[in-house]
């Protein structure tokens, strides 16, 4: 028996990576700024990225996709593009808990096309930390600076909307 498309790892982080796209990156300009797991990335002359990592591909699997997002934010010196209090990395932090803080995910499928996804009808995904918090992350860590790097870490929970549910005990 094959896995049903809404539940297959590949279309679920592609859809999680498409929403940090349309949702976080794209309205705050991150654009080349992010990198995802798959991609390799050059931080040099950059004041400001983010890093997406994959702890778990649980999701679609009666438990939990782990996210973390780790924001960088140079700091010191008087460079123009400097963060020297940290003020820069705690707005984007802000920013990313505003794009989770959303009601679902959805899931598309990529196994088609994979410039254009198709959406999988009754398929979405939700933030939701293991005290039972929507759009809250699991975990947050901020990080003394490191070579005049500050970084922030957030991890969120995600799961499907079936996983969520009482029946999801007839999954």
């Amino acid at each position: 028996m094959t896995v049903p498309q809404k539940r297959r790892t590949g279309n679920i982080r592609r859809s999680i990576n498409k929403f940090i796209k349309d949702e976080f990156e794209t309205p705050n300009s991150l654009e080349g700024k992010i990198k995802y797991a798959d991609q390799t990335f050059d931080f040099s002359g950059k004041d400001q990225w983010v890093v997406l990592n994959y702890l778990s591909d649980g999701a679609g699997k009666k438990d939990a996709t782990l996210l973390q997002i780790d924001i960088y934010s140079r700091v010191g010196g008087r460079r123009s593009g400097s963060d020297r209090y940290g003020a820069k990395l705690q707005e984007l932090g802000e920013k990313l808990h505003d794009a989770l803080h959303v009601r679902d995910i959805q899931i598309y499928d990529y196994s088609a096309d994979e410039t254009s996804p198709t959406v999988i009808t009754n398929a979405k995904l939700i933030v939701r930390n293991s005290d039972g918090k929507f759009g809250e992350p699991e975990e947050t860590q901020e990080f003394e600076p490191e070579n005049d790097v500050m970084r922030k870490a957030y991890t969120y929970r995600l799961i499907t909307l079936g996983e969520a549910s009482q029946a999801s005990m007839y999954y």
